[in-house]
């Protein structure tokens, strides 16, 4: 394409080159296959090069790495909430917790009445 390298960003030749529809990449199909397992884009199919494949990559490794951190932070939680209120049973802490504060928010509401 017009706004594409007329070069392989690959192996710096030219000649019968795909054009990444994510940058101005453009690459041998060859070079590609010799970094990636891929296959030949199909018409409708939009192409990506080997850096756009990488940046996704690297982005998809952070993405896992936070939600992992979460799930460790979120089982910390689970197993402190657990520690806190031992009569809670595994599985249901929402559903007790939920139940205990609306227990609190009626015992507040019945002294705010009785204040009155």
């Amino acid at each position: 394409g017009e706004d594409h390298t007329d070069y392989c960003a690959i192996c710096k030749e030219g000649g019968t080159l795909l054009c990444c529809d994510f940058c101005r990449n453009a690459v041998h199909m060859h070079c590609m296959a010799d970094k990636f397992t891929i296959k030949a884009p199909e018409p409708d199919e939009d192409f990506m090069c080997h850096k756009c494949i990488q940046t996704i990559m690297q982005r998809r490794k952070r993405a896992e790495g936070r939600r992992l951190k979460k799930q460790e932070k979120d089982e910390a939680d689970r197993i402190t909430i657990q520690k806190q209120n031992p009569d809670i049973k595994a599985g249901m802490e929402y559903e007790q917790l939920a139940s205990k504060g609306q227990e609190y928010s009626e015992l507040i509401e019945l002294l705010q009445d009785a204040r009155q």
